[in-house]
């Protein structure tokens, strides 16, 4: 127990008799420490990206590979989040709905925060799963559901990137967010998505109403200049068959 090998990956702490020992940090290859409990080496994964996931549990994180419909679960237990919404349904009711979304969030400690991911907290992994989740409860509380849905998506990945960063450096975590993923939003599956699925057909349904008028009007219009233009022509010939009649006449 004297003996510890430090992966390529990782870096090393060195404990004796329960204290750190000041210094350097420990870089790859074999080391040595006091035996068994008096010593130990502390192995933190500092140049490895880790990843979390927010929305769905941990043990469904392998992607999918065939397109899911609004009105079909896409996991087997997914959060659903508060956001905001254009109107309410009623005077009474607050313009609020429900979405639900996934997020996955790759992160990497900071050559600076070793010891702050190390030492910091008690369970480093719980802690940013649970500011992460604070994070993107509080982002989406003042989001638009179909801004959400469509024009958004990128700007908030951007969004929500930079306010986890400024959340982990404000908890002293020591970590740097790397990337930030939308996997999925849409409606919840149970109550709002069909109702949803109403309105998005509906849309649709008048978009092709509208599309269907302007091709009307773009094959109409034209019959009727056409038709303008005749009628004009044929009035000009007649006003000059009359008067050269008339000059004859004369």
């Amino acid at each position: 127990t004297c003996v510890t090998e430090i992966y390529p990956n990782e870096a090393g702490i060195r404990e004796s008799f329960g204290v750190r020992e000041e210094g350097k940090l420990l870089s790859s290859g074999i080391h040595f420490k006091l035996p068994w409990p008096y010593g130990r080496i502390v192995r933190v994964p500092s140049k490895d990206i880790q990843e979390l996931f927010v929305g769905m549990d941990e043990e469904e994180k392998e992607e999918q590979s065939d397109a899911i419909l609004w009105t079909a679960s896409h996991y087997h237990k997914e959060d659903n989040f508060l956001v905001a919404s254009d109107n309410a349904v009623s005077e009474n009711e607050a313009p609020v709905s429900y979405i639900s979304s996934v997020f996955n969030i790759q992160y990497s400690i900071k050559e600076s925060g070793i010891l702050d991911y190390s030492y910091g907290n008690k369970d480093i992994r719980e802690t940013i799963q649970s500011v992460t989740e604070s994070v993107i409860t509080k982002f989406l509380a003042g989001k638009d559901m179909l801004k959400m849905l469509s024009l958004e998506r990128h700007s908030n990945k951007i969004e929500i990137k930079k306010k986890l960063q400024e959340a982990y450096d404000a908890s002293g975590l020591g970590v740097e967010v790397v990337l930030v993923n939308i996997l999925d939003v849409h409606p919840p599956v149970e109550k709002v998505a069909p109702s949803f699925q109403d309105v998005v057909g509906a849309m649709e349904e008048k978009e092709a109403d509208i599309l269907k008028a302007k091709a009307y009007e773009n094959k109409v219009l034209p019959l009727a200049e056409a038709e303008k233009a005749k009628v004009i022509m044929d009035a000009e010939t007649e006003r000059r068959n009359v008067v050269k009649l008339a000059e004859s006449e004369n």
